[in-house]
């Protein structure tokens, strides 16, 4: 997902200190890139990159537009810091428009 964002209003629902959320998102980004690596030597698999589409949806944004349950667990959306049923939405088109993408430059 995204790069972690701190609440700038009340409550805070990602209490980590601003040097903590840089080190998590750079941890992202490389292991990003692992699995991207990865599928190319497979020559099998692809990597789909949802890091970009996951920003703006931390489990700052409001209830309607996180894909990021925040610090309250919420029995009807997800854990702790766990993605929500919006997350999987996002994920899902973004893969479902990959064939599509390839079948119109190969075409």
């Amino acid at each position: 997902m995204g790069l972690l964002v701190r609440c700038r209003n009340p409550p805070y629902v990602l209490p980590f200190a601003d040097g903590d959320l840089r080190w998590l998102d750079a941890v992202e980004r490389v292991l990003n890139t692992a699995m991207s690596d990865a599928a190319d030597r497979d020559g099998g698999a692809r990597y789909i990159d949802t890091y970009a589409i996951s920003r703006g949806h931390d489990a700052c944004t409001p209830h309607d537009q996180a894909w990021t349950q925040g610090e309250d667990i919420d029995p009807l959306a997800a854990a702790s810091y766990h993605p929500r049923r919006a997350a999987m939405v996002g994920v899902v088109a973004q893969v479902k428009c990959v064939p599509e993408v390839e079948a119109r430059a190969s075409g």
